[in-house]
């Protein structure tokens, strides 16, 4: 199983020069009720949930097995914004080969000013190597664009929306 969130704790580095572990489990997989995306050639993917407390995964489409779009839930007691992820990706499919690499891209990110180019990044959790690792790379922030004068679909107040992606290696 895969996970992935953001944490407000930067890069730091423990003695040695070893990226800093971080020890809190997320839920036991098993009792999640993962739920295969399926591509529209009807080719079954990776599993998505994020059926337990802080998780927040809407929706998520495999157009390949090694691409996926995500939508994000907005946050409580906002109009709209999504700033924060948590969920789970398995692999109970068996389409991924170990050392495969998988994209990420959230496409509705609508933080203000991107975490993630002040040096923050998306955090993963295997099975095979427990522990939160920062392992994720090729981090990609795509600001909203500009749509001043564009047709609004969103609330008035809601925020203009980015993207965030990133890269992770299968393991």
């Amino acid at each position: 199983q895969r996970w992935a969130e953001t944490t407000p704790v930067k890069n730091k580095l423990e003695a040695g020069n070893k990226p800093l572990v971080f020890e809190c489990a997320p839920p036991d997989p098993s009792t999640l009720g993962l739920s295969a995306v399926q591509g529209l050639d009807g080719v079954r993917r990776l599993a998505f949930s994020s059926n337990f407390e802080g998780g927040n995964l809407a929706f998520a489409v495999g157009p390949t097995c090694d691409e996926y779009h995500l939508l994000l839930d907005h946050d409580v007691n906002t109009v709209g914004y999504t700033q924060w992820f948590y969920f789970c990706a398995a692999d109970t499919e068996g389409v991924l080969q170990d050392g495969q690499i998988v994209r990420f891209t959230i496409e509705n990110v609508s933080k203000a000013v991107p975490l993630m180019q002040d040096g923050m990044g998306p955090v993963s959790w295997a099975s095979s190597l427990p522990g939160w690792h920062r392992d994720c790379f090729n981090v990609h922030y795509v600001p909203p664009p500009d749509d001043r004068g564009a047709p609004k679909a969103r609330k008035a107040d809601a925020p203009p929306l980015a993207k965030l992606a990133w890269s992770y290696r299968y393991r």
